[in-house]
């Protein structure tokens, strides 16, 4: 086991950060630094706030993906939430930041921050989720908040619901908790990666590590390898897919 503490990195050009308390662990499986667990046990006096949050790993741990207001050092890169990635041969790298595109001329500069990166075991495919933010008004009440979005399926990022998406650990499927907007209810969508198709489950919530769901009345939503199942008082449904609308649009800049 060896220890290190991140200002240590910092000090190293890496980020730039005012004097945070932070203590990084490392678990190396053999002196070629080669990461296995990485272990981020964060102390901070910053106004309660964590600046680093979200920790997700590859099974192996050799990447760590984090969200993060905090800048590379160096860089114009903006004060709000982004996603960074850290591999331990490359160091850290800034993965996604997030702008919306629409601007409305005279009222509040609203913008989308990356946060919640969700990882399959083996690194290929990453779900987040685009949280925009309104500084007050009435033109927010219409906002939707929440976008699921999955990278590494080849082209551009994929928009896959509203809502805040985890990852199935094997990258095939997304379990989302969805609200619209302040006014929606609060709902479960299941999509599978392989198909543009959305299966939307009301009265659901997500529970446990987000890769499960329960609903009222003893209803449970399961999944095998075949894709999601609907347990309902000892009968089990197997879910079709019906095409849900895709709406939205996200720059990204690696």
């Amino acid at each position: 086991m060896e220890e290190r503490s991140l200002a240590a990195i910092v000090s190293k050009r890496r980020f730039s950060i005012n004097a945070p308390m932070i203590c990084v662990k490392w678990m190396f499986s053999s002196a070629s630094d080669l990461m296995r667990t990485l272990l981020l046990l964060v102390l901070f006096n910053l106004r309660g706030v964590a600046q680093i949050q979200d920790l997700a790993t590859t099974d192996d741990g050799q990447q760590l993906y984090f969200s993060s207001s905090y800048r590379l050092k160096g860089t114009a890169e903006p004060g709000y939430p982004k996603i960074f990635r850290y591999v331990a041969e490359r160091g850290f790298q800034l993965f996604r930041q997030l702008e919306l595109l629409i601007q409305s001329p005279g009222l509040d500069p609203n913008f989308f921050q990356a946060e919640r990166p969700s990882i399959s075991g083996d690194g290929r495919v990453l779900a987040y989720t685009a949280s925009r933010n309104c500084v007050g008004g009435s033109h927010c009440i219409g906002f939707i908040y929440h976008q699921g979005w999955v990278a590494g399926l080849g082209g551009p990022d994929r928009y896959v619901e509203s809502g805040t998406p985890t990852l199935s650990p094997d990258g095939r499927y997304v379990l989302a908790a969805v609200a619209e907007s302040w006014l929606a209810p609060l709902h479960t969508a299941w999509i599978n990666l392989s198909q543009p198709a959305t299966t939307s489950l009301e009265s659901f919530s997500v529970i446990g590590d987000g890769r499960q769901a329960l609903g009222n009345g003893g209803v449970a939503l399961l999944t095998d390898a075949q894709g999601p199942l609907l347990w309902n008082r000892g009968n089990i449904q197997r879910l079709s897919f019906t095409v849900a609308p895709v709406q939205g649009r996200l720059s990204n800049a690696a």
